[in-house]
């Protein structure tokens, strides 16, 4: 279906199975619906054009899936499905929100790097969550998400709040390469392993009041902040490094 235009709805539903499926710039004029289905090979949306909504759910059960590059003009919405091989979204655009919820299962990582979302960004993923490359994003939030591996933000841009009060990340949590961040909040977060911050820049507060990090705390390389760094009642279980001349306006540190 390379290259295919359906004017109105595409909706693959149960009992559906497919080995290779090639929706590569295909235009879908409504919602794009997949609720139980099976794609037991590459599903290619490379360039996909969706003019309304982007729906994945019902245990829908996918191989390696990409979307290099596709447009979403409604909202996209990943539910308990299960994702077996690669999910790639580079460059993506969605226009509305990328949510991610209720369970769904990756085995690999989440790539969303030169990514621009509209909306809301709200994901829980059991992998790697990546953000690279000139992502740009409003609002995020992240409240709660469980990140099974790594967290990794580079050279990208929030433009206003990133909430990730509550989440829980399994590996490391890393902020580098010249990216840009509004206001931050880690309320009650848990770091299991180091959380780096690294030549970015923070517009807003960094709020990390009873943040726990199992171990390092690095603040290094001249990242900025305009504002107050918070880590009132936090618990870092390795070193507190705010070495290579970092500046703050003002920083709350735990009580001893």
């Amino acid at each position: 279906m390379s290259s295919v235009q359906i004017d109105n709805y595409l909706i693959i539903e149960k009992e559906s199975e497919f080995t290779s499926v090639d929706l590569n710039n295909a235009i879908i004029g409504g919602d794009l619906i997949l609720n139980g289905a099976k794609f037991r090979s590459t599903l290619n949306m490379n360039s996909l054009k969706v003019k309304g909504i982007f729906t994945v759910g019902d245990k829908s059960e996918f191989s390696d899936v990409t979307l290099l590059s596709a447009t979403i003009g409604g909202q996209m919405i990943f539910t308990n499905s299960e994702f077996t091989g690669e999910l790639i979204m580079d460059s993506l655009e969605v226009k509305r929100d990328l949510l991610i919820r209720n369970m769904p299962k990756f085995a690999k990582e989440v790539n969303l790097q030169n990514s621009k979302i509209g909306g809301q960004l709200e994901i829980k993923v059991n992998s790697g969550l990546f953000i690279h490359e000139g992502s740009t994003f409003v609002e995020v939030d992240l409240t709660g998400a469980k990140i099974g591996k790594i967290m990794e933000i580079s050279n990208s841009k929030f433009a206003d709040k990133l909430n990730m009060n509550g989440i829980e990340i399994e590996g490391f949590l890393t902020f580098k390469d010249k990216s840009e961040v509004s206001a931050v909040t880690l309320l009650g977060a848990k770091i299991e392993g180091q959380m780096v911050l690294t030549n970015s820049e923070f517009t807003g507060e960094l709020i990390m009041d009873s943040l726990e990090v199992k171990r390092d705390l690095l603040i290094r390389n001249m990242p900025k902040f305009a504002k107050e760094v918070n880590l009132q009642n936090s618990k870092i279980g390795g070193q507190l490094d705010i070495s290579d001349s970092v500046i703050f306006l003002c920083m709350k540190v735990p009580s001893s």
